[in-house]
């Protein structure tokens, strides 16, 4: 994407945005961000790290369009990364989503979705000519599709099921061993006690298969009994709790089995009107974890190949003024790594803070700045640490 290209594109923004309505069910726009880096590759504590600054082009789009019983959303964003100094991490990402939630006129509902991204994801390697460690540039691609129906809602019983498919792709040959595609299906019944409760059970079976796992296929069966709850004691809090109790077993044992207890709980909290806390704290299998990108908008993935992982994550937003808002998170996690019968752990923690400024209803400008660290037990992963900060201007017409 040219500068041509971005100035063109905000042009015929501005030229429309005069003449629509104030709401509309779609948008489109783009944006212009440069974020610094201090440690672009994640080169590990002890050897030289190098900096970047690097320019974020993006367009964005999204749709939310209720017809009759049905809502048809989705959103698109495509960026294009340069990085100063390190040109060959140039890349392309990009992330999709497309989703239709349904009803008929009796007791039948239901979700289909589907989402489709691609982003940077840097590791460090072994080199075996020299043994040193060194960066490489790897492309993550990931797609999901997701179908889910009901029978009740309305009533104070619910049944519910669900099938879904994954893929994970690599573009750097060496990390093939992490390429998979996973299937899941579920059944279970949801009951209402109350406005305030509801409580459900359901079994789960997931199959995820790897094609070239350290030279050969594997192949990883889970089975769970998920117990949920959701609770809202007050129109300014609610609670999210989901207790997972299963196993899992690999063709390799590579990797290590597993079996007892996951779970994810999740606190919103919402004390003043202008102030919302998010609180999270969740143990499960690597793959099963929620995907977190960090790096002040710079679209780096981390994807999590772990045994188990602990997690612990809090977010606090404030809106200072009508156009003014402000945020800080934190987020911990602890991993259990076991492969090739190796084993070791490491530890993960990330500071944020960042504020935006809407002037108009079209413009926004925004600002980040992050701290992480990684440290270390074993040698099945490498300790860095690396800052970022960033800005960014989106002009949207809606």
């Amino acid at each position: 994407m040219t500068k041509h290209t971005l100035l063109a594109a905000t042009a015929a923004v501005v030229a429309c945005s005069s003449a629509l309505a104030q709401q509309s069910p779609w948008y489109v726009g783009v944006s212009q961000g440069l974020t610094h880096t201090s440690n672009v590759e994640s080169a590990p504590d002890g050897l030289p790290a190098s900096s970047s600054t690097i320019s974020i082009t993006s367009l964005v789009a999204g749709l939310d369009q209720p017809i009759g019983r049905q809502r048809v959303y989705g959103s698109a964003s495509l960026r294009r990364l340069a990085y100063s100094g390190h040109s060959r991490l140039n890349n392309s990402a990009y992330d999709l989503t497309l989703g239709l939630d349904w009803a008929t006129v009796e007791r039948l509902s239901g979700t289909l979705s589907a989402q489709a991204s691609r982003r940077l994801d840097l590791r460090q390697a072994l080199d075996q000519a020299n043994n040193a460690i060194v960066g490489v540039k790897n492309e993550q691609s990931n797609e999901s599709l997701q179908a889910t129906a009901r029978i009740g809602v309305v009533t104070a019983l619910t049944l519910e099921g669900s099938l879904g498919w994954r893929r994970q792709d690599m573009s750097l040959a060496s990390l093939d061993a992490y390429d998979y595609t996973s299937n899941t299906a579920s059944l279970g019944l949801r009951y209402r006690f109350s406005g305030a409760l509801q409580a459900g059970a359901a079994l789960r079976h997931t199959q995820y298969d790897y094609p070239r796992y350290l030279g050969a296929s594997n192949e990883v069966k889970r089975s769970d009994l998920d117990l949920t709850a959701t609770w809202v004691p007050t129109g300014a809090s609610r609670l999210n709790a989901r207790l997972s109790l299963g196993r899992s077993r690999q063709s390799t044992g590579l990797q290590g089995d597993f079996s007892g207890a996951t779970g994810l709980l999740r606190w919103q909290w919402q004390p003043t009107a202008k102030i919302s806390v998010d609180t999270s704290v969740q143990r499960d299998t690597g793959v099963d974890t929620d995907v977190v990108y960090f790096s002040s908008g710079s679209s780096v993935s981390r994807s999590d190949d772990s045994r188990l992982t602990n997690t612990l994550a809090t977010s606090v937003a404030y809106a200072a003024t009508s156009k003014i808002n402000l945020k800080a998170g934190l987020r911990w996690n602890e991993r259990d790594l076991v492969r090739n019968n190796l084993a070791g752990s490491d530890q993960f923690s990330s500071m944020t803070l960042g504020a935006t400024w809407q002037p108009t209803r079209s413009l926004q400008v925004g600002c980040d700045a992050s701290h992480e660290r990684r440290s270390t037990s074993g040698t099945l992963s490498l300790p860095y640490k690396v800052d970022t900060m960033g800005c960014s201007v989106q002009l949207v017409l809606q």
